[in-house]
């Protein structure tokens, strides 16, 4: 379970995220939507431990993570995160980007897990690639691949398909739902697009001016 008490976030005079308090009991994907400033970014930055609440208190089960008191490290979360950019780091192969996030497993393993999502993804032959010599489309590939592949117990999307061709969007939709869901227990998904949050979830919150609706 994931929740959410009286948390709030200012930049200087600006309250991204206003008291706000959400639960999320079960298991499953959940898509957050609101237009573009109304703190949905923000809101993940502060799930993923990338921002400290100026008040409130965020659990994942029973552990406190997120408090003005100080914060679970980010890569202590068992989280992945895909940004609204793809991020890549600029020196590491595609192969290297997606491996990044990925340890204690085999080798062996690490090679199986690459495979099939450069296969799934469309991604084959562009391994030994670095990101200045793929296109946008395969970057945002990479990124989903990257924050995939170590099957984290929670992944957060940021408007992940932002400027992305209609039948790319359509091809990756159906990934996140079939693949990504079926193996990471919560997908909290962000996005300012009505019909790509029903297609996404059943469970949809509003979010408006840092507060959930």
């Amino acid at each position: 379970m994931i929740r959410v008490k009286n948390t709030s976030k200012s930049f200087g005079k600006v309250l991204a995220v206003d008291a706000v308090t959400f639960e999320i009991k079960e298991p499953g994907v959940s898509a957050i939507m609101g237009p573009s400033g109304c703190g949905k970014t923000t809101l993940l930055r502060l799930f993923a431990g990338l921002e400290v609440p100026d008040e409130g208190e965020i659990y994942f089960g029973e552990d406190l993570v997120s408090s003005k008191k100080g914060c679970l490290a980010p890569h202590l979360r068992n989280m992945g995160f895909v940004f609204q950019v793809p991020a890549l780091w600029p020196h590491m192969t595609v192969a290297e980007n997606i491996l990044f996030s990925l340890s204690g497993v085999s080798t062996e393993e690490k090679k199986e897990r690459l495979q099939l999502l450069l296969e799934k993804l469309d991604l084959a032959g562009l391994e030994r690639r670095f990101p200045d010599e793929i296109s946008g489309g395969q970057a945002r590939r990479v990124a989903l691949a990257r924050s995939v592949i170590a099957k984290p117990k929670c992944l957060l999307m940021d408007e992940p398909l932002t400027n992305v061709d209609m039948d790319l969007k359509k091809r990756l939709l159906d990934f996140i739902k079939n693949e990504v869901a079926a193996s990471t227990p919560y997908l909290i998904y962000v996005t300012h697009d009505i019909e790509e949050a029903k297609s996404i979830s059943q469970n949809i919150l509003f979010m408006d001016s840092g507060k959930i609706r």
